[in-house]
């Protein structure tokens, strides 16, 4: 946000709020359901798959980008991937974790997994920008989202 031109217009749009999501026959799950919980130390367990490049203002940070406490609670991040088509597919075919946003991992048919123990939450704040010289139509969506 502090690297956005004076000739920008911001809009907020809200939060969305990141969980753990599994494929619906991971052999974390145990038991049929949209959300189910585990403890921290099951769950790193398992690999994950994690983007480089944050899904929400598109700057290469690392592992860690898709809002996982990496410092705290190190993972085994198996896949790196920034095509979320493509890592949305390998949490459905249960073969990895990922770290996504709630309403993301309902639509793709994918179960929620609650955290026990440990503080594994992250929420990110959502923006649309767009030139001050067309900001009608990003009044019409911001109020439209």
């Amino acid at each position: 946000m502090g690297q956005l031109s004076s000739t920008m217009d911001v809009r907020p749009l809200g939060s969305v709020s990141m969980c753990i999501a599994a494929g619906p026959n991971h052999s974390l799950i145990v038991e049929e359901g949209a959300e189910v919980k585990a403890s921290l130390s099951d769950i790193l367990q398992y690999p994950f798959a994690a983007p480089r490049i944050s899904p929400f203002c598109g700057e290469e940070r690392g592992i860690g980008s898709d809002g996982w406490p990496e410092i705290n609670y190190p993972r085994k991040v198996q896949v790196v991937v920034n095509d979320y088509g493509v890592l949305c597919q390998l949490v459905k075919n249960n073969r990895l974790l990922a770290f996504l946003p709630e309403p993301l991992i309902t639509e793709i048919g994918g179960v929620i997994v609650r955290v026990e123990d440990g503080d594994i939450k992250s929420s990110e704040e959502l923006f649309v920008v767009g030139r001050k010289t067309n900001a009608s139509w990003l009044s019409k969506f911001a109020e439209w989202a």
